[in-house]
């Protein structure tokens, strides 16, 4: 996603659809070659944070991630490394993925997705929750994805549609799991 942010990010599209330019959000217009390179690396920057949030939110699953943690002890940071370590993912599963269908599905959802998928070179944007598994503890995350020719891209983890708190991993059970998918 981010080769495509970088070639074909529309400047103009973005700032005529948002009604403004936010410098510290917008990507920059991608016909200067020299800012190709700053959103290539700016969306894979973001990217790499978003991963790096669902690890530590899967791997301490009790542990609201958005507050610091205060005057840590050297024992709590040791603990802390040890409970992150990324091995604790290798058996991390998909269980199922669903579409946010409520919304995803209404026409001016639709519009909307189009909209949002333009500016960025892309012909449409859709959302997806995703029902994890890691050592009998279920999670869910959520997923957007941007089309581009025959292929979707992830763009960001987190859906906006089925949960805009949702910004990680979220511990549940599959029945809570089936009933926020109902509740949309």
């Amino acid at each position: 996603m981010a080769n495509e942010i970088a070639a074909k990010y529309d400047f103009k599209r973005m700032a005529s659809r948002l009604s403004t330019v936010m410098w510290s959000a917008n990507s920059l217009p991608s016909e200067y070659g020299a800012y190709r390179q700053l959103n290539k690396y700016a969306a894979l920057g973001e990217l790499c944070q978003q991963i790096k949030m669902m690890c530590v939110s899967l791997l301490l699953p009790d542990t609201d991630i958005r507050r610091p943690i205060r005057d840590p002890s050297d024992e709590a940071v040791e603990q802390l490394m040890k409970s992150i370590d990324p091995r604790g993912l290798t058996r991390l599963k998909v269980v199922r993925i669903d579409l946010p269908a409520r919304v995803m599905t209404s026409k001016e959802a639709r519009e909307l997705a189009v909209k949002q998928a333009v500016p960025y070179g892309a012909t449409d944007t859709t959302e997806r929750v995703v029902l994890l598994d890691l050592n009998g503890q279920a999670h869910y995350l959520g997923v957007r994805l941007y089309q581009f020719g025959n292929y979707w891209k992830i763009q960001e983890l987190r859906s906006l549609f089925a949960d805009p708190r949702l910004t990680a991993g979220m511990k549940t059970t599959v029945k809570e799991y089936e009933a926020m998918l109902l509740a949309q």
